[in-house]
């Protein structure tokens, strides 16, 4: 029980931190959407924050779509800086009819979404390696195939994942949640702690340790297991 008021504290500092993120100039949208074709450079990777939606689309070639309300435009900053593409909202938008970037990419390998943005996928994104990473209340909502991925949550952010994959890495941590039942894994590796939670279905090897009140919830027989708890961590089979 002693370890309840650190999380719930986690938990506060995440918000705070959020809420921090957000101070300055304010604007609401005028209902007006509009669609915006960003020219930009060459990317592989994507950084993503300020509570903006980012969709992903498999294609060829790559584009940068804003489609939002006309006056949040220019608020709405995209740009690339060594190979990765930074989205941020320049004030802090309190209604919108939209506020979402559409980015077409055959060659993505690195996904961060921060201060309560927001990641999905229209459709199955085909990867060769992907690193996802949520904080600060952010979410994922992605449907992929790849040789390797590797997901990351901290400080209450989620994460739900579904596909096929190789290689599974999945590190969790301060409330955070990763729910990949629905992600057909050959070896996952996954480790959590302070009160976060996995949900995994790994068909040949799992390997997962969970410490500090953090959750394993598994799925499917893999062959081989290896598995340990610390601290009021506890690691379930489910059917």
């Amino acid at each position: 029980m002693r370890k309840l008021p650190y999380i719930i504290f986690l938990a506060m500092l995440s918000l705070s931190t959020t809420s921090c993120l957000f101070l300055g100039p304010s604007i609401n949208g005028n209902g007006d959407v509009a669609e915006e074709v960003r020219p930009v450079e060459d990317f592989n990777e994507v950084y993503v924050t300020s509570g903006m939606n980012v969709y992903f689309e498999q294609g060829t070639g790559l584009q940068v779509k804003v489609v939002a309300d006309k006056n949040l435009m220019e608020v709405i900053e995209t740009r690339v800086i060594g190979g990765r593409l930074e989205i941020r909202a320049l004030a802090n938008i309190w209604s919108a009819s939209s506020k979402k970037v559409v980015i077409t990419t055959d060659h993505i390998r690195d996904i961060e979404g921060t201060a309560g943005s927001n990641v999905y996928t229209n459709g199955r994104l085909i990867v060769d390696n992907l690193n996802i990473r949520a904080s600060a209340g952010s979410n994922f909502r992605m449907d992929i195939e790849g040789k390797s991925v590797e997901a990351s949550a901290s400080s209450g952010a989620n994460i739900y994942l579904s596909g096929l994959t190789r290689d599974f890495v999945a590190r969790t941590s301060s409330g955070s949640n990763l729910k990949a039942e629905d992600l057909k894994t050959e070896v996952s590796d996954i480790k959590v702690s302070s009160g976060s939670n996995v949900w995994i279905t790994s068909l040949k090897e799992l390997s997962a340790h969970a410490s500090s009140g953090g959750n394993v919830f598994y799925f499917g027989n893999p062959l081989t297991t290896s598995v340990s708890t610390s601290s009021g961590g506890s690691i379930q089979k489910r059917n």
